[in-house]
């Protein structure tokens, strides 16, 4: 089914933009219904406008809930080294201002304290309160309902006289999103694909009305000229009727999974011990584990293979490496898109040989090979002080969250970024490794 999409970009108002033809341009005409499940082509014109078709001009399409604020859920906020434990969607600026200013040994992000203001339509501005130059903040909204993400915007750049302002923002994705098209004659053929768990999840009870913003991009400047906006009906599924239970919980299937690899610590067994003597001291190392096998009418074993649906489709395994210093456990990421985030979880115990030790850790990440720039890059997690002394087992539980970007995403077949955990102590002693989990939502 094709759809005929035509906009008058002379008209003021955006509401009524949305024209019959390019033969009729001031007749209005309403965006066409969604239904759950339908992908609809779309042939899109601008009246007596130049750029229709033409080099240069991309066209998208967005629908969007009405409202785009959250509504349930947690979300945390890091600087690359430390992370804020979960904070509720409603928090108040309060709330989040002292998460951020325990961090990092109560110094807050970066070593700066922060003032946080909370406007109405949900954003917080982070003020931070000594002057000087500062990385963007990291926001995880995985867990935030519905299903969201998160901008980190400057709108002050500190200097050595000035403060830094960032402001963070979290809102509900697209429903629909198209931002690929082909030209044709005098415009272009685009596709709008209804058959996604954010469609299905919007309109599991009953029709909606959402909004549609057609805008157009110049190539050579990256300008955004939203040329019209307005309502749209989506439905259930076709026919009236609404989705099945099943098909409502298989929604977890499509956009949350994990994967997990256990070691024999958790089959009555013991964790995979590793002495790092003193001429490793202070050198970054994959962590050696030796996964549990299966017992045959015992139990499955130690891989826990809990993947989103694309995950699988993409990989029969989530992982590569036989969990020694030689070939070390490493996470596959092919099959997540760019909108997707991942949280790396691992559970250690270390035992330190002397006095006053520190366990630093960090995930390590390869970019696929499009990527640019090329080659790995680390994001740093909790450290492990061992302030009891040595010979004593500090057990160490290390979360990392990360995005995946367009240099760690599926890029193709078999080509697609990789991630594994890695630590570093600066004494000698011995790293017993329990678990690793890759969490991932897209």
């Amino acid at each position: 089914m094709t759809q005929t999409l035509t906009v008058n970009t002379a008209r003021p108002n955006l509401y009524t933009a949305l024209v019959a033809s390019v033969e009729q341009p001031y007749t209005p005409k309403q965006f066409p219904r969604l239904i759950f499940g339908d992908t609809i082509g779309v042939n899109l014109y601008l009246a007596n406008d130049a750029r229709s078709g033409a080099a240069g001009s991309t066209p998208k399409i967005t629908i969007t809930l009405d409202d785009v604020t959250p509504k349930g859920g947690t979300f945390t906020i890091g600087d690359g080294t430390q992370t804020t434990p979960a904070l509720d969607w409603d928090a108040t600026e309060n709330e989040i201002e002292a998460a951020l200013n325990a961090l990092n040994t109560n110094t807050g992000p970066f070593g700066s304290q922060v003032n946080v203001i909370r406007y109405s339509n949900g954003s917080f501005n982070i003020v931070f309160d000594t002057a000087g130059n500062r990385a963007a903040l990291t926001v995880s909204a995985s867990n935030i309902q519905p299903f969201s993400s998160a901008s980190v915007l400057p709108i002050v750049d500190g200097s050595v006289t000035s403060r830094e302002q960032q402001l963070i923002l979290i809102k509900a994705d697209p429903l629909v999103l198209a931002d690929t098209s082909t030209a044709i004659t005098g415009g272009w053929l685009m596709s709008l694909n209804s058959n996604n768990y954010k469609f299905m999840q919007a309109t599991a009870l009953e029709a909606i009305s959402a909004n549609y913003t057609i805008e157009i991009t110049e190539d050579s400047s990256s300008n955004v000229d939203v040329v019209a906006r307005g309502p749209v009906i989506l439905e259930p599924s076709s026919k009236g009727e609404y989705p099945t239970l099943e098909s409502i919980e298989s929604i977890n299937s499509i956009s949350q999974g994990y994967y997990g690899l256990l070691s024999g610590v958790y089959f009555n067994g013991s964790a995979t011990s590793v002495d790092i003597p003193a001429d490793q001291v202070g050198i970054w190392q994959d962590v050696v584990m030796t996964v549990q096998a299966p017992v045959s009418g015992v139990h499955l074993g130690g891989v826990v293979d809990e993947r989103i649906v694309s995950m699988k489709n993409a990989n029969s395994s989530g992982h590569s490496g036989a969990g020694t210093a030689e070939s070390p456990i490493v996470f596959l990421l092919e099959g997540l898109e760019t909108s997707s985030s991942c949280t790396l979880r691992t559970s250690l115990v270390f035992e330190p040989d002397e006095d006053g030790g520190k366990l630093d850790s960090r995930i390590l990440l390869q970019r696929h090979s499009g990527a640019s720039p090329a080659g790995d890059f680390a994001i740093n997690a909790s450290s492990l002080s061992m302030e009891s002394g040595a010979d004593e087992e500090y057990p160490h539980i290390v979360n990392v969250q990360f995005f995946i970007g367009n240099t760690i995403n599926t890029n193709g077949a078999g080509d697609a970024g990789k991630v594994r955990f890695q630590i570093k102590s600066d004494v000698a002693g011995t790293a017993s490794m329990n678990k690793l989990a890759l969490f991932t939502q897209t």
